[in-house]
This record gives structure tokens, sequence and C-alpha cells, in this order.
């Protein structure tokens, strides 16, 4: 099945997208939308493969997610692992929360263990509140278990017991400790 990662098109009316250089441009527009990414927008990615689809040389690759995005991501360069942190924001809109929320702990389940994760929930959070917050479906599938959180997410999200019964939650096994 075809995904489909939206791109807003006020992005070319952006004043920090429209100070890029042509190639900071299209690979900005590829941690969108290449077939790696993820419903978190943490995913595994080399500089090889950014190359290999955008025809942006490695250096330059480097450069940019180093240097140029340096606040829009963030790179695990020791695992691959990239993590765009505005990712889940702009790709949650119009979604079943129940399945966002479920592609957010399967990632996290999936996805080696990375420095990456340490700022995720904190900076996510709201959103993932937000989501809890608008949806019996998922309130009812986090209490009842079907859907289990990470242990990280639950201790850095103080006002989740307004939603769910923090005793009765069970915690996502954390698979890949590595």
């Amino acid at each position: 099945m075809a995904k489909k990662r939206p791109i807003l098109i006020q992005i070319w009316n952006d004043p920090h997208f429209q100070e890029y250089n042509i190639s900071e441009k299209l690979v900005f527009v590829f941690l969108f939308t290449n077939d790696k990414a993820t419903q978190s927008g943490v995913y595994q990615l080399t500089y090889k493969d950014v190359f290999d689809k955008t025809g942006v040389s490695k250096n330059d690759v480097k450069e940019i997610i180093t240097k140029s995005f340096q606040e829009k991501v963030a790179y695990d360069s020791k695992n691959s692992i990239i993590w765009v942190k505005n990712y889940l924001r702009h790709n949650s809109v119009n979604k079943n929360p129940c399945n966002v929320i479920s592609g957010v702990v399967n990632d996290y389940k999936t996805t080696k263990r990375s420095t990456v994760w340490d700022g995720y929930w904190d900076h996510n959070g709201y959103l993932i509140e937000e989501l809890v917050k608008k949806s019996k479906s998922l309130q009812n599938k986090l209490a009842e278990g079907k859907i289990l959180l990470p242990e990280p997410l639950i201790k850095t999200w103080p006002t989740l017991d307004q939603y769910i019964n923090k005793t009765s939650l069970r915690v996502a096994q954390d698979i890949n400790k590595a």
C-alpha cells in the first residue's frame, strides 16, 4: 500500500525554508517523504541513503543534517538514526489518534535504542497528550492495555492520570535495550 506524506504549501512561505539553498531544500523534503520515514519521525537513515535518492553529495548531506538542520533534526551517527523533530506534528493531522500512537509506540519498540529518543518524549509529549485528550477510543485502548505506552513517555507525562488510571496502565516492554 502506498504511503502519503503531505507537504503543506505554506512551506514555500516559511522564512527559514526560503533561506535554504537548493540542496538543503531537497534534503528537507526528502526527510519528510522518503520510504524509510516512520510515524514517529525516528528512523534509520544513512548519509548514503540521502545521497543515493537525492544526488546531493555525502559531504553536503552530512553538513546539512549536522549543521544546517541542527535545530530541526537529531542524528545519531553511531547508529545512523535520525529524528525529524516536527515530523509527528506535521504527520498526525487528520489521522486516527489510535493509529498514530500505535505507530509511535511500534517505532520505539522496533528502532534500535538511540540517543535521539532521549528528547523525543519531552518534545512530543504535548502532542501525544492532545491526541489522548480528544480520543475516547484511544483512552479506552490505553486503559485496557491494547496500546502500551513506553515507560519514558509515562515518566515525562505527569497529567496522564487525568485520562487513564496510571496504576492500571501497563507499560510497553522495552525490547531493544541495546
